[in-house]
């Protein structure tokens, strides 16, 4: 294996040990291994460049500007290197860490590959915050300008009006260019850990996903946020664009501040890698592929969207799509489940109460949780789930209805051709009907003892009449749809192992011994930008340490061919499906915003 693509190694004990101010404690110096590897995978993964790049954009001919030398050179490269390092030790991303880092925990071999000298910088005396620290913190604000999606974070408590005046100041094309970086960004990073699978092992992934947002709490007592009321003089957080993040379903009502089990916090949008056979130990570490941020509860769908449009700019695969109610069907269609179709995703959601049985109709034909079926299907069979839910029948008689409901499931003739239309057969129609209609002629050589649909329509609609096939569009109970049978054993696997391994993510991601992202202590910096960051970096290591793991437990593998499908590429002009694909060049979010609606 490459040195790009293996797993990065962590800072080792040695005999080199920093003696912290006052002589209080050791923390070990960070092997050159580790550093080179860390330099290279930066170096490879386009980051450095695309700054830099950004950068000129933003002011051109700032090469030929004249002025001093600056004090850290080549400061992007030294900040995400030694950021990573401290992510990867599991260690705080503090800038006092950080310096402390670049003065005392790197080898002169690291130095050097750094571009640092490491005679520039004495001793720090009696004070951490000496003129080092203001040179790497000038050089982390540096960074974060070019990305920075939400300026005017203030570092301090304002009075509402203030706050309002520091968002309402913001250029709103320059918030989105920036966002789009910062998203950008964030995913690179990712990707870096993504990478460090073998590549045959990584061609086993499907592309089957789930997205979940876990909450980023922001440091100070609960946050210092603001009250609920809307007095301007009332004090704000100095994160002026996190928001409530409560266990009830709308996180953004003001009436949680009063809550004492709420937080102010951010929320991390994860979308991570699932198996590809549920049940079944799949051949490749599960990582988080793609990350957003945002306040917790608002724009839920758009989050969601950024991350999958990320993962198809990178040449990602796609298959299921998996997201609990908050994401599916809780969005508007034209939102989030149209888009994920566009990019390829097949989507697999629960229901509430309030969405069983018959949601609507189409060409004559009933969709009843996810899938459309014959207008004459009986009663017992489309009230199924909700008589299960409130104890009316059985798990026995439940799965048996579940199954003679499939005898009544239209089937696609073929597969939806390139704008999303896909013909359906009614059931008893076609070569192998599952039912017997009297609106249908009978086939010579259809079996017997088929379920007989007894109440046909009294005036028959164009899935009873067609003779072969109705064309059903994207768009045709989008809000509701979805690809397996709902409540069957397939989609309770699938759905099942998803949602745990998501889940089992987050755990893992805020695990105390490891990256605790739950603990803001550990990442004491203020404003959207620098958090999302963090998070990013937090993310990144522990894709790492989990590869590290798989790696080293597998001890190897064989290739495995991947899945492939095909289909029929049949042109129509009728609201094509690739019309809701999110256009690359227009980012659908101009950075955070706790005003927005989902």
């Amino acid at each position: 294996m490459s040195r790009a693509h293996r797993p990065t190694r962590f800072a080792e004990d040695t005999d080199e040990h920093l003696a912290l101010p006052g002589g209080v404690g050791t923390r070990p110096v960070f092997s050159t291994e580790i550093v080179r590897d860390v330099v290279v995978a930066l170096d490879r993964s386009g980051v450095l460049e695309q700054i830099t790049q950004w950068r000129d954009d933003d002011t051109p001919g700032r090469s030929r500007t004249g002025g001093r030398p600056a004090a850290l050179p080549n400061r992007d490269r030294v900040v995400l290197t030694l950021l990573m390092l401290l992510a990867l030790n599991d260690e705080p991303l503090l800038l006092t860490r950080v310096t402390e880092t670049l003065r005392s925990r790197l080898t002169p071999e690291s130095l050097d590959l750094l571009g640092v000298d490491p005679q520039r910088f004495g001793s720090s005396g009696h004070t951490v915050r000496d003129h080092l620290y203001f040179v790497v913190r000038r050089a982390f604000l540096r960074l974060l300008q070019v990305i920075d999606s939400a300026p005017g974070t203030p570092g301090q408590r304002l009075p509402a009006a203030e706050v309002e005046a520091i968002r309402a100041a913001r250029d709103l094309d320059l918030c989105r260019q920036r966002q789009a970086r910062c998203v950008w960004l964030a995913n690179q990073l990712l990707h870096l850990s993504y990478q460090m699978i073998p590549p045959h092992q990584r061609g086993e992934w499907a592309g089957d996903v789930c997205v979940d947002a876990t909450p980023v709490p922001v440091w100070g007592k609960r946050g210092s946020p603001a009250r609920s009321n809307r007095d301007p003089d009332t004090l704000c957080s100095p994160d002026i664009d996190a928001g409530w993040y409560s266990r009830h379903d709308d996180h953004r009502d003001p009436s949680h501040g009063r809550d004492p089990k709420s937080v102010w916090a951010y929320e991390a949008i994860i979308t991570t890698m699932t198996a590809d056979t549920p049940g079944v130990a799949p051949n490749y570490p599960l990582l988080a592929v793609a990350l957003s941020f945002d306040a917790p509860g608002h724009r839920v769908a758009e989050n969601a969207v950024a991350c999958l449009t990320s993962l198809h700019q990178r040449g990602m695969p796609a298959r299921y799509l998996t997201g609990d109610r908050a994401y599916l069907p809780k969005s508007k269609p034209g939102k989030l489940q149209l888009p994920a179709r566009a990019l390829g995703y097949e989507l697999v959601f629960d229901y509430r109460n309030d969405q069983l049985g018959v949601m609507t109709s189409r060409h004559g034909a009933i969709q009843v949780e996810g899938s459309w079926y014959c207008p004459s299907m009986p009663r017992g069979l489309i009230d199924a789930t909700r008589e299960y839910r409130e104890d009316l029948i059985d798990l026995d008689t439940y799965l048996q209805r579940l199954a003679r409901r499939a005898d009544y499931m239209l089937t696609p003739k073929a597969s939806p051709d390139a704008d999303g239309y896909r013909p359906m057969r009614c059931p008893a129609a076609g070569p192998s009907p599952s039912v017997a209609c009297p609106l249908k002629p009978r086939a010579a050589s259809t079996p017997l003892g088929l379920p007989t649909v007894l109440k046909p329509p009294v005036d028959p609609p164009r899935i009873c009449t067609n003779r072969e096939s109705t064309t059903f569009s994207a768009e045709d109970g989008a809000k509701h749809a979805q690809d397996l049978q709902y409540g069957t054993a397939n989609w309770h696997a699938r759905y099942a192992t998803d949602r745990n391994t998501t889940e089992g993510y987050n755990g893992t991601i805020k695990d105390p011994a490891y990256g605790n992202l739950a603990e803001p202590g550990r990442r004491r910096m203020r404003g959207y930008t620098a958090q999302f960051l963090a998070v990013a970096l937090i993310t990144t290591a522990t894709n790492v340490r989990k590869v590290r793991t798989f790696l080293t437990r597998s001890g190897g593998s064989t290739p495995a061919a991947r899945r492939t499908t095909t289909g029929k590429d049949r042109r129509r002009h009728r609201h094509p499906i690739g019309a809701y694909r999110p256009d690359e060049n227009t980012p659908p979010r101009t950075g955070p915003s706790a005003r927005s609606p989902r």
